[in-house]
């Protein structure tokens, strides 16, 4: 997660500084319900109890910038 935030607060920076890349820069949140998914580790805890770790879940949120160059019909996404 803290990659995604670098990357995030690195193309905010830029757009801080150059107006022009700004211009064509918007914030990007969305949200999307997943399912499925496999148990992928299961881990036996110090109390007796036992915690899984699966890959897939209910909901997966998300944020980051969407930049498009003027009269360009291509976007570039990092979320």
């Amino acid at each position: 997660m803290k990659i995604q935030s670098f990357v995030a607060g690195a193309a905010l920076a830029l757009a801080a500084t150059t107006p022009a890349f700004a211009e064509g820069l918007q914030p990007v949140i969305g949200m999307s319900l997943t399912g499925g998914g496999k148990t992928l580790l299961k881990v036996e805890m110090e109390g007796g109890g036992t915690q899984t770790v699966s890959s897939g879940g209910l909901v997966h949120l998300f944020g980051g910038v969407e930049y498009r160059a003027p009269q360009s019909p291509i976007s570039f996404q990092v979320t």
